[in-house]
């Protein structure tokens, strides 16, 4: 090439050349591998973040299904404890269940979709849609956490109401059944103690307890609550048992509440990494809707 090049230059140079002089244009050989390899691998960054997107969401889908399986098992077999809270029927722990997976599920299906078929829409709904949970979460979690003594009192309150209304030991009720169930579960006695028995609606004369109150040497005999005898009583309530029970298990609602903040903002950050990708690729007319290889 250099020695044509040297040959067409000296034969610019005789007076009877009549055609502009030759330039060298050398050729780049790693120009085109660069912008190859850069193309490659904004292609390969953003597929990954896409696929990631879809597969944390088809995962989340399928621990929303889990939690509406276990919100109807809740309200199928322990739906009496939601009659303990009269007043606050909608937060028993079958209505979150229920809730939460309702809401999980139609998350993870947008952004599911959303990423996998590259559309806009469903990205933008994922994303304001898990930063408004995201928010409700935080506000909620802020207020128990500063009013958590007003929760404790009202709840203590509400129960031991339940208790003097609601409760009656000669018919299968669902108070009954339930308050039966917690205080052979947890051990314990009432919500703050055996007094919270005395002198209900179902015994208003009388300072009796249930027989699921009796220790358990003692629970054969039919009568045990009717003794007066509180050292045959669990002196527990069953509001501080079940308080500790869950205080034990802190760590686990911790590492499950870590997971869940991740999975919300990656999913927010991914979803508009995603977006804004997509709307540089239409003004550049390289964008396709669907493409299982991008």
């Amino acid at each position: 090439t250099i020695v044509a090049y040297g040959a067409s230059l000296l034969s610019c140079l005789s007076p009877a050349w009549r055609y502009p002089c030759p330039t060298l244009q050398l050729p780049l050989p790693n120009a085109p591998a660069t912008s190859l390899s850069l193309r490659m691998g904004g292609r390969t960054g953003y597929t990954c973040v896409r696929h990631t997107l879809c597969v944390l969401n088809t995962f989340m889908w399928v621990v929303g299904c889990s939690m509406l399986g276990a919100g109807i098992w809740l309200r199928l077999a322990y739906g009496g404890y939601a009659s303990l809270l009269h007043q606050y029927s909608a937060v028993s722990a079958d209505s979150l269940c229920l809730a939460a997976g309702v809401i999980t599920f139609v998350l993870a299906f947008c952004g599911c979709c959303g990423s996998w078929f590259q559309s806009g829409c469903m990205l933008v709904t994922y994303f304001s849609l898990v930063v408004v949970v995201f928010t409700l979460q935080l506000v909620a979690g802020t207020l128990a956490f500063v009013f958590r003594g007003e929760v404790s009192a009202t709840l203590v309150g509400e129960l031991q109401a339940g208790i003097r209304r609601s409760f009656n030991d000669t018919a299968e009720d669902a108070v009954a059944l339930t308050w039966n169930h917690l205080q052979t579960q947890f051990h314990c006695c009432g919500v703050e103690g055996p007094d919270d028995w005395f002198k209900i609606t179902a015994w208003p004369h009388e300072e009796w307890v249930p027989r699921t109150c009796c220790l358990t040497k003692y629970m054969n005999s039919p009568d045990c609550g009717k003794t007066g005898e509180r050292d045959h009583w669990y002196n527990a309530g069953c509001f501080m048992q079940v308080k500790m029970w869950f205080i034990e298990r802190l760590h686990i609602v911790g590492i499950i509440g870590l997971v869940f903040a991740f999975v919300q903002l990656f999913g927010m950050i991914a979803s508009m990494l995603l977006f804004c990708t997509l709307g540089h690729k239409r003004r550049s007319h390289t964008y396709k809707s669907y493409h299982s290889d991008t």
